[in-house]
């Protein structure tokens, strides 16, 4: 019998190798702010972005899948924070009208979700996508929802009419604190959850209308609407259902990158 400790079982001479998110199967979309060589302030992506307060109008996709994020209009591009999360940049939108989108990579089919970000704006009674999937020409989407509940908010799902929000204390979106939002849908069932805590279930308020998801959205809905004011850190998207065991590996490598908990 052998035994390996941190070392590959293929070949127990060599050390294994960092965890990637490319490990687990699905995965679609990688954004991550921490990488220099994806952020540029042109849509074309030909001009690096590097000093703080750059405007970001691309956002590239590290899954392989060129499902790179962009935007053309000066008015409308998210700016590059340097060192704002555990020394590494991220990406700041105004709550205005910022954001970034992929014109494909969207899916109307079970998925995995993980943002880490930080909520900037103090309102608990204004509604923010973070990140949707749908067409511009409908309404029909599925987005992970910043839902307003007065004196808190909390991580939701929004289906167009198809909602799942929940006041649950472990899912609570509080200003200048940085998480790690998740959201799962399985059919009509929808999970959310926050940081390292359990996942929270239940089912969408409505049947989902059928649409086809084209493409991907990030700070407002695909109505370019609800814009959400904070910090992007890191987004990884699967079209699969993420397996607790490998949401775990997931998790330890993200607040392990950006000290979220």
């Amino acid at each position: 019998m052998q035994i390996s400790i941190g070392l590959s079982p293929a070949n127990p001479a060599t050390p294994k190798g960092a965890f990637s998110p490319l490990s687990i199967a699905g995965l679609q979309l990688w954004l991550d702010a921490s990488d220099s060589g994806t952020l540029y302030t042109d849509s074309a992506g030909s001009t690096p972005a590097t000093a703080d307060g750059d405007p970001v109008g691309y956002w590239g996709d590290k899954s392989g899948n060129t499902n790179n994020t962009t935007q053309a209009d000066g008015t409308k591009k998210p700016l590059l924070k340097l060192a704002t999360q555990n020394s590494k940049n991220s990406v700041r939108f105004d709550g205005s009208n910022d954001n970034l989108k992929a014109l494909t990579g969207g899916a109307d089919s079970n998925y995995t979700l993980f943002v880490v970000t930080k909520k900037l704006s103090a309102s608990n009674v204004t509604n923010y996508m973070l990140f949707s999937m749908g067409q511009e020409v409908n309404t029909k989407r599925r987005s992970l929802w910043h839902y307003p509940d007065n004196t808190n908010s909390y991580i939701a799902f929004n289906g167009q009419n198809a909602d799942y929000k929940v006041v649950n204390a472990n899912l609570s979106f509080v200003q200048n604190v940085a998480n790690i939002a998740q959201n799962k849908r399985n059919g009509q069932s929808i999970s959310l959850a926050k940081n390292n805590n359990s996942f929270v279930t239940g089912s969408a308020s409505a049947t989902f209308a059928a649409h086809t998801a084209t493409s991907i959205f990030v700070g407002t809905n695909n109505n370019q609407t609800e814009a959400y004011n904070g910090e992007y850190y890191e987004i990884l998207y699967y079209n699969a259902l993420v397996s607790d065991s490998d949401r775990e590996l997931i998790l330890t490598y993200l607040n392990a990158k950006w000290g979220v908990y």
